[in-house]
């Protein structure tokens, strides 16, 4: 018992003893681990940053670039690499797709897979087949890229100047009186003006040739005065575009800031000599492919047909449109055919009828006609009077579209009305009227307005426009825009069949609904669980099951 106790208190010292040895150890680690990090630090800002390998300057050229120089400094190392060449070349010769998942084959044929996925694996039925002719190409014409152009404001400056004199005073004591009588310096410098004095009675000594008893000199210098400050500037073709509302503003920047010039040899410094603007214009195009895709044509090809600069801004692009027969004839359909599970396998495509969406386009103007003379309104399809700013000094633009965050925050400071304008134009709802001043400055214009009607959907501006140019009704003026709608008596005189309703198709076949067809063929449980069977199989060894009447 007592060799017990003595080996549990051994045990128990050495225990202890090991703990304490381990957090002495612990402690003189951690102090050495502190002087470390402190001549670790010390180190790092004592040392020169030019002694570490690969450092150039604590000032790169970065460091200087700010958000109006950005711009400038991304082009010009774009034009020196070669991959921003690569890119630049690229970029001018890029053809213009437009893949519509609602009509490109790639994704119909992936639509019909995920519906029908046994039909995948190509198990042979019997079934009607199609005559297919050849399709036929058509073109279209579609907008490009937007294109940045650029103009300048120079500042002129025309100056007068006074030449400096220098005045000289002679007084020969309190009592004489004053003559003055300018001179010129023979030697061609400036002129002096001298003060001279007559003989006094209480003075008599003092003669003209000697009164240097009192002697004054004061320079003169030369006055400078602006005659003339005024901007000129190379921007009306630009602005009379962004008055058509083809372009937009951009950026203004000071392409010459804080700099001195000599104006008739004299030095005159100001803040800003010139100033560049850029604006993004959108060139007009006829956009005639959208009736196409919706007719379920399939694009081919894409050239550009008009250039500016190196950006393609207008489109000549080929689509290739279906054209089927439903043809009498049976055949055996190989691998990769679709596959009815019900065993109903026959086709029922019919060729596409080519009037159907401009029936429907016609139809919805009737329906819209309808809700105003429900609502009994003496004018149909009225518009809304909106109107945006541009300050042309600032460079303030709020009549932009909202595409694009850039744009987004350009209209940050712009009104709520402003804004709900720009987001109506994105959706095509309005038509500019014009572009009027709003005010002037000194017989120059610093702000104008343009004036819109918009309306509730795409179609009732559509007959807006070509119903007012059938009937010669004004939308009037710029400043005073009628965005009135169109009398009952009016819309009489319409001929609705000259009316271009392509640009709503798509819209038309986006909202169009195909018809539920699931419960027009009766389909028995017998039936499914035999074209089952075959699935599995792998193969058909027998005719499919038929119904009462022979038929599939």
């Amino acid at each position: 018992m007592k060799a017990f106790v003595f080996l549990f208190l051994f045990s128990l010292f050495s225990v202890s003893s090991l703990l304490a040895s381990m957090s002495g150890s612990h402690e003189v680690g951690q102090r050495f681990a502190q002087s470390l990090q402190k001549s670790t630090e010390k180190a790092a800002t004592s040392t020169s940053p030019r002694l570490v390998p690969g450092y150039t300057t604590t000032t790169p050229p970065e460091a200087f670039l700010t958000a109006p120089t950005l711009g400038d400094a991304a082009l010009r190392e774009t034009n020196r690499t070669e991959a921003g060449q690569f890119l630049k070349a690229t970029t001018s010769d890029r053809q213009k797709f437009t893949i519509d998942p609602e009509t490109d084959p790639l994704f119909r044929k992936g639509d019909e897979v995920l519906k029908n996925p046994h039909g995948a694996v190509g198990v042979l039925v019997e079934r009607g087949v199609e005559e297919r002719g050849e399709a036929v190409m058509l073109t279209c014409e579609e907008a490009g890229s937007p294109v940045q152009q650029t103009c300048h404001h120079q500042l002129e400056i025309e100056i007068a100047i006074t030449p400096g004199w220098v005045e000289e005073t002679w007084s020969c004591g309190g009592y004489d009186v004053p003559d003055y009588s300018d001179h010129t310096n023979e030697s061609g410098g400036r002129p002096r003006r001298y003060m001279r004095f007559g003989h006094s009675p209480n003075n008599p000594g003092c003669r003209h040739g000697g009164c240097a008893v009192n002697h004054q000199r004061i320079e003169h210098p030369e006055i400078i005065t602006i005659t003339k400050e005024e901007w000129v500037d190379d921007c009306a073709r630009l602005e009379k575009l962004t008055d058509e509302g083809r372009c937009q503003y951009e950026s203004k920047v000071c392409t010459d800031p804080s700099s001195t010039k000599m104006i008739q040899e004299r030095p005159l410094t100001k803040d800003c000599w010139q100033y560049r603007q850029t604006y993004t214009c959108q060139y007009p195009s006829k956009n005639t492919c959208s009736a196409l895709r919706a007719k379920g044509c399939v694009q081919t090809a894409s050239r550009c047909k008009e250039r500016v600069g190196d950006v393609c801004v207008a489109f000549e692009q080929t689509y290739a449109c279906p054209f089927t027969k439903k043809g009498l004839k049976k055949g055996r359909v190989g691998v990769g055919s679709p596959f009815c599970i019900t065993g109903n396998c026959a086709d029922s495509s019919y060729k596409a009828n080519g009037e159907m969406l401009d029936v429907m386009a016609k139809l919805s103007v009737f329906k819209e006609m309808q809700k105003d003379i429900q609502r009994g309104s003496f004018e149909i399809f009225k518009g809304t009077d909106y109107r945006c700013s541009r300050n042309c000094i600032d460079f303030k633009d709020c009549c932009q579209n909202m595409k694009g965050w850039g744009t987004s925050l350009h209209l940050a400071r712009c009104s709520s009305e402003e804004k709900l304008l720009a987001q109506l134009k994105d959706k095509n709802l309005c038509h500019q009227v014009g572009t009027y001043c709003a005010k002037k400055v000194l017989g120059v214009c610093v702000s104008k307005k343009t004036s819109y009607c918009c309306f509730g959907n795409k179609l009732l501006r559509l007959i807006q426009e070509q119903g007012r140019a059938q009937l010669g009704i004004s939308w009037g003026m710029a400043f005073n825009p009628s965005c009135r709608g169109l009398r009952p008596e009016e819309l009489g005189r319409i001929d609705f069949s000259r009316m271009d309703m392509s640009e709503i198709f798509e819209d038309i076949m986006a909202s169009y609904k195909q018809p539920d067809v699931s419960g027009v063929q009766t389909v028995t449980a017998e039936r499914l669980k035999e074209n089952l069977r075959h699935i599995q199989a792998g193969t058909r060894k027998q005719p499919l099951t038929t119904g009462e009447n022979g038929g599939l």
